[in-house]
């Protein structure tokens, strides 16, 4: 399975450049978000409302179904990585000895010269988003870092997460005018974190040593469900909506340490490699879009506002209000 993580991660049919910020909270999004700058938004009337803010299916006219839909970008040294990291992950490396591997490693170190790969990519694999209803099955793949350092004896650096989720959302509209609605959305997901950085860095003895790719990489396989919560309200003149969204308003995830060998039946059963449980970060969004002109949508979105510490980037609460406005 880890053979593979780095390969999705180069379906790439959209290329642009990020922050680092950006990059450690980028999830699930379509085109559209993505043409915004990666912003997602609680009165979104598209798939995306399973996971910003299900009762802004309420607001959808048309229902959507879609079946493979992928998304992706990388950073600009990246996509010249490309041709080396598929090699990395794709060759067969039967070494005989740790010179071997190492030349091997030096060979890989000369194409890249000290780049740095990142970047993520999303896949939908089918979805259905209408009105007051929304189902799918979708992924996304974040690589932080991938790079062969330029010690004389290189390393290879990887670290990122694979998130598979199931999301299965419901509105509704109350009141005599049915200006307000509601939603929520149950979430089935499935998260594999992987850290070859540090002590863990792939050496050319782990090469020789691990030909078929066991234990090459540290981290974990998670799983479990989350729930997403929300309002919205349309105004009477029916050009405005205003959006509340609580994403992960309860969830439950369990852990496991990540092998080769670890399938569903270990994880259902609770078996020998589970390391522990833990809650995902709740997000608590408002958003307002509103329409001037037939033709013309203005949107804005107020981000994080419990000032949790959701990007992972230190281990501070994100209270800067420039990370948290979006339009």
């Amino acid at each position: 399975m880890k053979k593979y993580l780095i390969i999705i991660s180069l379906l790439c049919l959209y290329v642009y450049s990020y922050s680092k910020d950006e990059m450690a909270t980028a999830n699930f999004y379509n085109l559209k978000n993505m043409s915004m700058g990666n912003s997602t938004f609680t009165t979104d009337a598209t798939d995306m409302a399973l996971f910003t803010n299900p009762a802004s299916m309420a607001l959808i006219s048309d229902g959507k179904f879609t079946i493979l839909g992928v998304s992706s970008c990388i950073n600009d040294e990246g996509s010249d990585m490309s041709s080396t990291i598929i090699d990395i992950a794709t060759e067969d490396k039967n070494f005989a000895t740790d010179a071997e591997a190492l030349d091997y490693l030096k060979k890989k170190q000369a194409e890249v010269k000290g780049k740095t790969f990142s970047g993520f990519t999303n896949a939908n694999a089918v979805s259905y988003t209408g009105k007051n209803f929304g189902f799918g099955i979708y992924s996304n793949m974040v690589i932080t870092n991938f790079e062969i350092t330029s010690d004389v004896r290189p390393k290879i650096i990887l670290k990122g997460e694979e998130k598979f989720e199931i999301p299965f959302g419901m509105s509704f509209s109350v009141g005599k005018t049915k200006h307000l609605h509601l939603g929520a959305s149950l979430r089935y997901i499935n998260i594999a974190q992987f850290d070859a950085t540090g002590d863990n860095a792939i050496t050319a003895t782990k090469l020789m040593n691990n030909s078929t790719g066991s234990d090459l990489i540290n981290g974990s396989l998670d799983h479990g469900f989350g729930l997403n919560i929300g309002s919205a309200y349309t105004f009477p003149n029916g050009n405005t909506n205003i959006g509340l969204g609580l994403q992960n308003a309860w969830s439950s995830i369990e852990k496991y340490k990540l092998t080769d060998s670890i399938s569903a039946s270990d994880i259902l059963s609770g078996g020998s490699d589970k390391i522990g449980t833990y809650k995902l970060m709740p997000n608590l969004r408002l958003g307002v879009t509103t329409k001037p002109l037939k033709w013309v949508e203005v949107t804005g979105e107020i981000d994080n506002l419990l000032s949790k510490n959701i990007d992972g980037i230190d281990d501070t609460d994100d209270k800067d209000i420039y990370k948290k406005i979006h339009f």
